[in-house]
């Protein structure tokens, strides 16, 4: 029964559209985004930790999040593979909201960038935490407010 009602309520639930991040302009910046706090998500992605660290590039996209709770705030997820990867800063969900707004895409999943997972060294005495960045296009980190620095 909670299997009926679980897909009919999926099935009533409003498709999410999805904008592709081609209608921004640009050289590629890269804007820094706080790291998914499971590492073990980002070690399945990447890879263990080793001597020399890891590095590497793969298809992401934004996804907004509601809120969990009336004290929380909306959160814009770095999604690939199905995994959360890191959040966009706080500062930047509501000019995030604006820039697809502007866009006529209030609310829409924002598709096609590339997210770089490093850092993830290991040696006997110490340890590097996984980091995660969003590379976007020029216009749209200075619509979320960021300061980018170009992408190598």
């Amino acid at each position: 029964m909670k299997q009926l009602l679980l897909r009919t309520l999926t099935s009533l639930a409003p498709p999410v559209a999805r904008f592709d991040v081609a209608a921004f302009s640009g050289p590629p910046r890269i804007v820094k985004v706080y790291a998914s706090r499971d590492e073990e998500v980002l070690r399945s992605l990447a890879g263990p930790k080793n001597e020399d660290g890891v590095s590497l590039l793969l298809p992401c996209d934004l996804v907004p999040q509601p809120p969990k709770s009336a004290a929380d705030i909306d959160r814009i997820a770095v999604m690939a593979k199905g995994k959360v990867l890191a959040h966009l800063g706080h500062e930047s969900v509501p000019d995030y909201y604006a820039t697809l707004a502007a866009q006529g895409q209030s609310g829409a999943i924002l598709t096609g960038l590339k997210a770089r997972i490093y850092g993830g060294w290991e040696t006997a005495r110490a340890e590097g935490a996984y980091l995660v960045d969003v590379i976007v296009p020029e216009s749209l980190a200075y619509a979320l407010s960021v300061r980018g620095r170009t992408a190598a």
